[in-house]
């Protein structure tokens, strides 16, 4: 499994507030990390066509629990969306 399917896969988990799903993703990135990829491209991923972060889409959807679940694996809150410059935190 790559990089970028467990990040599309967390991507969609976070935006639709499936924190159970997405602990399971992290844990398994946690196990599996590799030289090609590295838990921070999986938790601070930015999707292709939205260039927004988990992080943004779970904060963006009012999901508390995926947020702070997110920051305990050091989501990064300084990253910006390419559509206004926000942060997860405005």
């Amino acid at each position: 499994m790559n990089g970028n399917v467990l990040a599309e896969s967390l991507m969609l988990c976070a935006r639709h507030g499936k924190n159970d799903v997405v602990e399971q993703i992290l844990e398994m990135v946690h196990r599996i990390r590799s030289q090609s990829f590295a838990v921070a491209d999986v938790v601070d991923f930015k999707h292709h066509h939205k260039k927004i972060t988990p992080l943004m889409a779970a904060a963006m959807h009012g999901h508390v629990g995926m947020v702070e679940l997110l920051l305990k694996h050091s989501a990064n809150t300084e990253l910006r969306d390419h559509e206004n410059g926000l942060t997860a935190l405005h």
